[in-house]
């Protein structure tokens, strides 16, 4: 009987050190191969070399050089506090080592939100080569909304990636005793007791202002002095959102409003706000600026043609809520009323009897007694996209986007869109006032 035994050999003819590299398993003809460093070694430096088990076939594997023997991590605090840690915000943690480390040492964070099935890699910033402490950020990108993270961090020799082996080149770690670090981050931003500006770092808890686009609490009452974009925001009961004139808040997600929102305008500049999606029972105020009305014999003021910024109020209702309408002595008549084309003339409301709910996008002819605002209160209109195929049956509701009770949105085969709850079609030719969007 005869035994053939196999002798494991491996041989490599080009290892760059500090550099993944795979070690070739060559079996019994690597007995006169020789493996070779593209670096000679030097007598005083330190080498780790790290093999990925031990089995007949190739192996991931690295060697690593320092010039003084692998540095560890500080025993008591290798990692800073971690704060709180809001929505879309950077987290930027102090690592501390045991003692100087050789210039050949990097250190890096790895984290995750799937228990290391994927993560990501930020590198330690030491100001000096051989420095022990320093500083690396997780990024607000990764911080999104409600997420749990875990991190630890560790040294190398090799310039890591996200898809580096970690395990494989890690010369040592900090890990939290096994456990790992980790953190929650908050599900939005929020205000603090202090009533101010949007952007003022003592209005809300986190001591800065939100990153753009995300999700935030209102408690208290701010004002928006810049354009503001915002993620899902949420106005609680008692707060309130103040929008001064030539400036806009958008809600890229859902505006929930059990507060209260006033939007201001000038003669000249007028506030913006534009959600995705409306919730909740607070209140929304527009404050219009509106022209003075002139006497007949006076040859200053005017009328004003505006239409109202929200939708859903009785004009019986707005003219309560402003004395500045101008009224006729003689009558319960008021300057505010739309075109009447049969009459053909613009109408003049009844200040008690009208209870028409003022539409969005509908023109009304009104003045004020002191050119100040008119407070529009009502519901938001959200931005709406319709479409509807050509030769669609547009008197059918499936082909009409029903905003209101009174406002359905449609278009005839080769029209404009009309709305077709008041009106009958888009052209103008049934002459009943045809609304254009």
């Amino acid at each position: 009987m005869f035994l053939s035994l196999m002798v494991i050999t491996r041989i490599n003819t080009s290892i760059n050190l500090n550099e993944e590299f795979i070690l070739t398993f060559e079996g019994d003809t690597g007995l006169n191969n020789t493996s070779i460093l593209n670096t000679t070694p030097s007598v005083n430096s330190y080498y780790t070399i790290q093999i990925e088990g031990l089995a007949y076939s190739d192996r991931n594997s690295v060697v690593m050089e320092t010039t003084n023997a692998p540095i560890s991590f500080d025993g008591t605090t290798p990692v800073s506090t971690i704060p709180i840690i809001y929505p879309g915000q950077d987290l930027s943690l102090t690592i501390t080592l045991s003692g100087a480390k050789s210039a050949e040492e990097k250190a890096f964070i790895r984290y995750t939100d799937d228990n290391y099935s994927t993560s990501n890699v930020s590198e330690v910033t030491f100001i000096g080569a051989n420095d022990s402490s320093g500083s690396a950020t997780i990024p607000g990108s990764f911080n999104t909304s409600g997420k749990s993270v875990s991190f630890y961090v560790y040294t190398t020799t090799v310039s890591a990636t996200n898809t580096s082996y970690h395990d494989l080149i890690t010369l040592n770690l900090a890990n939290a005793g096994g456990s790992n670090y980790s953190y929650t981050v908050e599900s939005s931003w929020t205000t603090s007791a202090i009533d101010g500006d949007w952007n003022n770092s003592g209005s809300w808890i986190a001591g800065e202002a939100p990153v753009s686009g995300q999700p935030v609490t209102i408690t208290n009452n701010l004002t928006i002095s810049t354009n503001v974009i915002s993620g899902s925001t949420t106005v609680n009961s008692g707060g309130s959102i103040t929008v001064d004139e030539g400036k806009s808040l958008t809600v890229s997600g859902t505006l929930n409003n059990s507060g209260s929102i006033t939007l201001n305008s000038t003669s000249m500049t007028y506030s913006s706000l534009i959600p995705t999606t409306m919730e909740g029972f607070g209140t929304v105020s527009y404050k219009r600026i509106v022209n003075q009305a002139g006497a007949s014999s006076s040859s200053t003021g005017g009328n004003d043609l505006i239409s109202a910024p929200v939708t859903g109020q009785a004009f019986n209702v707005f003219a309560a809520a402003n004395s500045n309408l101008v009224r006729d002595t003689g009558s319960n008549l008021t300057l505010f009323g739309p075109y009447n084309n049969v009459t053909p003339a613009y109408e003049l409301w009844d200040e008690f009897a009208t209870a028409t709910a003022l539409e969005v996008g509908k023109g009304y002819r009104a003045g004020s007694t002191d050119g100040s605002t008119f407070t529009f209160t009502g519901d938001v209109v959200c931005t709406t996209t319709f479409t509807k195929s050509n030769n669609a049956d547009w008197t059918l509701e499936a082909n009409q986007d029903r905003i209101t009770d009174n406002v359905w949105i449609t278009r005839a085969n080769n029209s404009g869109i009309f709305n077709i709850a008041t009106e009958t079609e888009a052209d103008g030719s049934s002459g009943n006032g045809i609304s254009r969007y």
